[in-house]
């Protein structure tokens, strides 16, 4: 009985506490994007999602004040579902029932995350914008079955923390003065930006064989986990954001956006390897405000149809050009004074397509997004369907 309490105890710990699948062939982020993932991650151009578009592209910055104290993620795939609501059943039975379940699980990875964020600021001043995030908590286990004969073991477990904080700037042109009028109506159209990203990371992986869960030896010390997180990095963002209008009003109502942005310089740093690589990523959109054909103010203002490509120098391991397309489609349907905002995003991700909504009501911010992460060496090999919820308070 203890035996099987201590496989069912490591199954249920492992599955509630982390972020996502740590995968040789995934490209990871150190912040979720959670809109973003249901617009298929195309979002290194569209300039209104607020503080997730200045996370993944500095360039990209509101000119309103904005104060979030709160900010909670949390992720699982299909799998990670299926597991949970298969665990009642699980945690009654004997131990070659257990054994058998993770038998059926072998090469499904189980993805559940959290991800929390505690204060961060949007202050617009002159034409600058400064952004500051106080304090992010990023857990991002991995755990895996496999054919108990492979050398990974039977069980395969890793867990990485990252504790983070960033403080960035954005600069917009549109104010300055040359004396050449034709530089200055080219340059009121370019704004650019640099995030810095202090952040600490630990990690530990241990592989067990079936005879260590039957026999219940499933202790995981902390020890690396913790030594680790001793080291401060820093890992800056740089983003470039530029506008051509094509309606001659000063893009207000149509224009074309092309976003560069070169994300985590240096790398993200967790025991002394790269887990995310410098990454240089292009992004296109084309942005239309309905609302004068629509006959209202308050609805279908922000619109974008977005074409990304990331990591364009192949610095990943994976080397397929399909896994770094992104397409996706964004709109406000309905805007009342940034009171109220209702937005849905449609894309594709990696050949794979994803959906995304989002809800604000004053203070109150939720959003959910389904997408699909391609876990192989190439777009189609081995896909991984995900949810995200998100909720954040302040204003």
């Amino acid at each position: 009985m203890l035996k099987k309490i201590s496989l069912v105890g490591l199954l249920l710990a492992v599955c509630i506490s982390g972020f996502s699948v740590i995968n040789n062939y995934e490209h990871l982020y150190l912040y979720p994007y959670p809109y973003s993932y249901g617009i298929g991650k195309a979002i290194n151009s569209i300039d209104a999602l607020d503080i997730e578009g200045f996370l993944f592209n500095p360039g990209l910055a509101s000119s309103k004040f904005s104060i979030k104290v709160t900010s909670v993620s949390l992720m699982l795939n299909t799998t990670g579902i299926n597991t949970l609501s298969d665990l009642s059943s699980v945690l009654g039975a004997d131990t070659t029932k257990v054994v058998s379940y993770a038998f059926d699980l072998i090469g499904k990875p189980i993805n559940l995350g959290a991800y929390l964020g505690v204060v961060s600021l949007n202050i617009p001043i002159s034409d600058f914008n400064l952004a500051l995030g106080i304090l992010n908590l990023n857990l991002t286990p991995f755990i895996e079955f496999h054919n108990p004969l492979s050398s990974a073991g039977f069980l395969d477990t890793r867990l990485s923390s990252i504790f983070s904080g960033y403080i960035g700037l954005n600069y917009s042109f549109k104010n300055i003065l040359t004396g050449d009028k034709d530089l200055d109506k080219y340059l009121s159209q370019l704004s650019v930006g640099l995030n810095l990203k202090i952040y600490l990371a630990g990690g530990i992986e241990k592989n067990f064989g079936i005879d260590e869960l039957i026999q219940g030896n499933v202790n995981i010390s902390g020890e690396s986990l913790l030594s680790n997180l001793l080291t401060p990095r820093i890992a800056p963002d740089f983003g470039i954001l530029y506008k051509i209008p094509t309606d001659g009003q000063n893009g207000e109502k149509q224009r074309v956006n092309i976003g560069i942005s070169a994300k985590d310089i240096g790398g993200i740093i967790l025991n002394n390897k790269v887990l995310i690589p410098t990454t240089f990523n292009l992004g296109a959109s084309y942005f239309i405000d309905l609302s004068e054909m629509i006959g209202s103010s308050l609805v279908f203002k922000k619109n974008y149809i977005a074409l990304d490509l990331h990591d364009i120098f192949f610095q990943r391991r994976d080397k397929d050009f399909f896994k770094r397309v992104h397409i996706g489609i964004h709109s406000e349907i309905l805007n009342f004074n940034d009171l109220i905002n209702f937005r849905l995003g449609l894309g594709i991700n990696q050949g794979y397509p994803s959906f995304g909504f989002g809800l604000k009501i004053v203070a109150l911010d939720i959003s959910f997004s389904g997408y699909t992460e391609e876990l192989g060496v190439y777009a189609g090999q081995d896909p991984d369907t995900r949810y995200v919820l998100s909720v954040s308070l302040g204003y």
